[in-house]
C-alpha cells in the first residue's frame, strides 16, 4: 500500500465497471505515496477482523468519502455500490455501522484535561495523537514538494450545532462543539486542531494551541506569522510570540482604556483608509501600553496598537444606531518596507474579523466595538 496504485489500460469497456469518480484515486495515491498511511498504519492500532479493512484502509475510505461529498457515515452505504472505484482503490469501501465503529474507537473515557472547570478541555487519545502524527507527515511532504520561507497561521474556532445529548449549549445558545483549528496560509493546510465542547469560550487556552501549531511546522522559516480575532487577544499568548519572534496581528477587545486612548487622539492623527457608499473609515496608531505586567519595550518589535474609525457620511446612525465605531488591532510586526500601519490593518483580513469579533468572544467577554 505503500506506492502507486495498481491499474492497467484494457481496450474493452467492461459496463459493471464504469465509475464517474475517477478523480478520488489520485488522492488517495497522493496519501499512501506522502507516507501518510504508514504512518497511519504505525501509530493507530486498533482490533480488527482477519478479514477487515486495516485502520490504514478506514481512514483512506474517509478521504474518498469526503472527496465524494459525503457527510454522514450513512453515505458510505451509497459509495460503496461503486465497485469500479474500490476496484481502483484495492479495498471495498466499509459499511456505515463499521465506519461508526472506526470512529468510536478515537474515543476514551477518564482521559487527562489540558483544561479543568465548567469549560473543561479533554487531552488527545492516542489514536487521536496516531492521527496528529500523520497529519505532520501531509505537511512535510507539502513543504518538501513547495517549500515555504514564510508560515502565515489563522487560528479560529467554529461552532458546529449538534443534537446530541452530550453536546454543550455555546454562546449562542445552540448545542453543539466548537473546535479550534490552525491552517498555514501559505500551504493551505491545517497544522493544528483542538477538539472541544461547545461551552468552551473561543478565547481561551490559545496559548497551547499556539505552541502545537508552531511545533508541528517543518524546519526553519525566515518568519512564523499569525493572524486572528480577539479570542486570541490574551497577554499571555502575545508575550509567549514576543519571546519566541512569532509576528501576530490580532484585533484587540475594547477595553475603557483603549477606548479612551482612541478617543484622545487629536484629529490631525486619523488617516484616510478609503470611502465607501455611506461610510468613511479611517486608521491611526494608538500611544497605549498593556498593564499586564510581561510588556518590555526592549522586545526587538514591541507591540503596537493600531485603531481603525468608520463614520457616516452625512452624519446620520450606523446600521447598529451609533454614531461612530471603533476598532483596534494589537500587532508586534514592523511596517513592510515602503508600507504604512494600514498595511498591518489589511493583513489580518479585518473585515472577517471585526465582523464577527463580538460573536467569537462570547457573552462574557468585552466587546470589540464602541461607539
Amino acid at each position: 500500500m505503500s506506492g502507486r496504485l495498481k491499474f492497467e489500460i484494457d481496450t474493452e469497456l467492461e459496463p459493471s465497471l464504469i465509475t464517474s469518480r475517477a478523480g478520488i484515486p489520485s488522492l488517495i495515491e497522493v496519501y499512501r505515496l506522502s507516507g501518510t498511511a504508514a504512518v497511519v498504519a504505525d501509530k493507530i492500532k486498533f482490533k480488527t477482523r482477519k478479514r477487515g479493512l486495516s485502520a490504514s484502509e478506514m481512514v483512506e475510505s474517509f478521504l474518498a468519502l469526503w472527496a465524494a461529498g459525503g457527510e454522514r457515515t450513512e453515505d458510505f452505504d451509497h459509495l460503496r455500490e461503486d465497485k469500479a472505484l474500490c476496484e481502483l482503490l484495492g479495498h471495498d469501501l466499509p459499511a456505515a455501522q463499521t465506519a461508526r465503529d472506526f470512529l468510536s474507537q478515537f474515543h476514551e473515557d477518564d482521559l487527562p484535561l489540558l483544561q479543568d472547570g465548567k469549560a473543561s478541555v479533554s487531552s488527545e487519545s492516542a489514536a487521536l495523537q496516531g492521527l496528529a502524527c500523520a497529519n505532520k507527515e501531509v505537511i512535510l511532504d507539502l513543504q518538501c514538494r513547495k517549500p515555504q520561507k514564510i508560515a502565515t497561521l489563522d487560528i479560529d474556532a467554529t461552532i458546529i450545532h449538534s443534537s446530541k445529548k452530550a453536546a454543550k449549549r455555546a454562546y449562542d445558545g445552540e448545542r453543539g462543539y466548537q473546535p479550534v483549528l490552525v491552517l498555514w496560509a501559505e500551504q493551505d493546510v491545517i497544522v493544528a486542531d483542538e477538539f472541544r465542547d461547545g461551552n468552551v469560550p473561543a478565547g481561551m487556552g490559545n496559548l497551547r494551541i499556539i505552541q502545537k501549531a508552531v511545533a508541528a511546522l517543518p524546519g526553519k522559516f525566515d518568519e512564523i506569522r499569525l493572524r486572528g480575532d480577539s479570542a486570541l487577544y490574551e497577554h499571555g499568548a502575545m508575550t509567549w510570540m514576543d519571546e519566541n519572534r512569532v509576528r501576530y496581528a490580532i484585533s484587540v477587545r475594547m477595553s475603557q482604556q483603549i477606548k479612551g486612548c482612541i478617543e484622545e487622539l487629536p484629529e490631525n492623527h486619523w488617516k484616510a483608509v478609503g470611502e465607501e457608499a455611506d461610510a468613511i473609515r479611517e486608521w491611526a496608531e494608538i500611544n497605549y501600553v498593556p498593564d499586564d505586567r510581561n510588556f518590555d519595550k526592549e522586545f526587538a518589535t514591541p507591540r503596537r496598537y493600531l485603531a481603525i474609525r468608520i463614520k457616516p457620511k452625512q452624519g446620520e446612525l450606523l446600521g447598529d444606531g451609533t454614531r461612530v465605531k471603533h476598532f483596534a488591532i494589537v500587532t508586534n510586526r514592523n511596517d513592510p518596507e515602503g508600507g504604512t500601519g494600514l498595511d498591518l490593518i489589511r493583513w489580518p483580513m479585518p473585515e472577517a474579523c471585526l465582523r464577527h469579533d463580538a460573536a467569537s468572544a462570547g457573552p462574557s467577554s468585552t466587546p470589540t466595538t464602541c461607539s
